[in-house]
């Protein structure tokens, strides 16, 4: 028999995952339904200490339409997650696919997310950063992306 640690955080794995899964799909609704009405998503860039803040669903999936919007062919693949009650922590790899000719820039990072009744109420998220040789899709990708962080 479970307990109630046990369920909690199953539910709370699920939640975190059924997000990547979102992302994965580019889906917004979905993506949208793992937040809590009050929350906030710290992205890793930005001049304050915790990056850029979002808060509130409305403004949130307004930065996550400028990504998909900046980069149609995004995808995150290979989560994983460590749960410890309200906190998940999930290590993945961003896979950005500019040009077809080309290899897919590929870029490891991490969220932090704390939830509450089984709905994210803060994510926050950190990158590596990669020093990458500027080609013409490199290029035309560097310029996408940093429109977004601004």
């Amino acid at each position: 028999m479970k307990t109630t640690e046990d369920t909690r955080e199953t539910t709370n794995r699920s939640v975190v995952q059924a997000q990547f899964d979102g992302f994965v799909r580019h889906d917004l609704d979905a993506i949208m339904a793992t937040f809590a009405q009050d929350c906030s998503y710290d992205q890793f860039s930005g001049n304050a200490a915790h990056g850029k803040r979002f808060e509130g669903r409305a403004d949130i999936r307004r930065a996550f339409e400028k990504i998909f919007i900046a980069t149609p062919r995004c995808t995150f693949r290979n989560p994983v997650l460590v749960v410890d009650g309200d906190t998940v922590v999930a290590k993945w790899t961003f896979v950005l696919d500019g040009h077809a000719k080309k290899s897919p820039l590929e870029i490891e990072g991490i969220d932090l997310f704390e939830l509450e009744d089984g709905k994210i109420v803060r994510k926050s998220n950190w990158m590596k950063t990669r020093i990458i040789p500027i080609n013409h899709a490199s290029a035309y990708i560097a310029r996408r992306l940093a429109g977004l962080f601004r």
